[in-house]
């Protein structure tokens, strides 16, 4: 799916931009997906511009966005980039921020990485909302000079030597999870549909260390006022007719992360895990 020079620019660098990824056709349908299942997940907390609202997006109401997890242009290219790998989740986002201080995503272990696939559904531009990267800031030891810098000097986003991703919708950002970002001139109801994947563990440290990363990083334990659930049922269940599905089905389960989703789910939507 990815040429050499892509997957070669992804190492180095941390990140690609890849255009037209999605067909307008998709980018429509994943904007409705996204308002229906945010407005019906939120209906407790209506948006207003203030808070952001966030959601997983495996449920049955999300048919396009779920098939994205398993589509060969987001898996296959995750697994040129990374080997074998397990889906974390995808989901849908309306931030209200205006600037996003910069950061890794570092939830995960520095040695393995993964990929973060980022769908913005507006156009975003270098002034107005486009995520930014430190080209390279994936490796060390710029990675830990970075952060003693941040931590010392604490710039303002914008003041930092960058490369900012402006994309219209259909276009695609992946990045490598260690590599520090932010954004700059956010603006309210900026929607982001991301999908996230990581090498599959290896022995069995590897499998407990990514089943208790898994339980801290449960999107309803982050104060996202979410209380849905990050794997339903409806989507295990439909991975026996979906070749493509059940392997994600059945890494996640073999790693420990299916069983530490369900351990984690609110007390009144946990169910048996088939």
């Amino acid at each position: 799916m990815l040429s050499p020079i892509q997957i070669d620019h992804y190492h180095t660098f941390g990140f690609l931009v890849l255009r037209t990824w999605l067909t307008a056709g998709e980018v429509r349908i994943l904007r409705e997906e996204s308002e229906r299942t945010l407005v019906e997940e939120y209906r407790h907390l209506p948006f207003d511009g203030t808070r952001r609202h966030f959601s997983c997006m495996l449920g049955a109401g999300s048919p396009l966005s779920a098939s994205l997890f398993e589509d060969p242009r987001f898996f296959d290219a995750a697994e040129d980039l990374h080997g074998p790998v397990m889906g974390q989740w995808c989901d849908a986002n309306r931030y209200v921020d205006a600037v996003t201080p910069w950061h890794p995503d570092l939830g995960q272990s520095f040695e393995q990485g993964g990929v973060k696939f980022l769908i913005y559904l507006d156009p975003v531009t270098p002034e107005r909302g486009a995520i930014r990267f430190i080209p390279g800031s994936h490796h060390r030891p710029l990675h830990e000079r970075v952060r003693a810098f941040m931590e010392s000097a604490k710039p303002a986003p914008e003041s930092v030597p960058a490369i900012a991703c402006a994309t219209q919708p259909g276009d695609v950002v992946a990045f490598n999870f260690p590599l520090w970002h932010a954004s700059v001139g956010g603006f309210p109801d900026r929607r982001l549909n991301t999908l996230a994947y990581h090498p599959c563990p290896v022995d069995d440290q590897q499998r407990r260390r990514r089943a208790d990363e898994m339980t801290a990083a449960i999107p309803a334990n982050q104060g996202y006022g979410w209380k849905g659930e990050v794997y339903p049922d409806s989507w295990v269940a439909s991975a026996a007719g979906n070749p493509r599905r059940r392997i994600l089905v059945e890494r996640l389960r073999a790693a420990g992360v299916l069983q530490a989703a369900q351990a984690a789910r609110p007390r009144e939507t946990a169910t048996a895990m088939p």
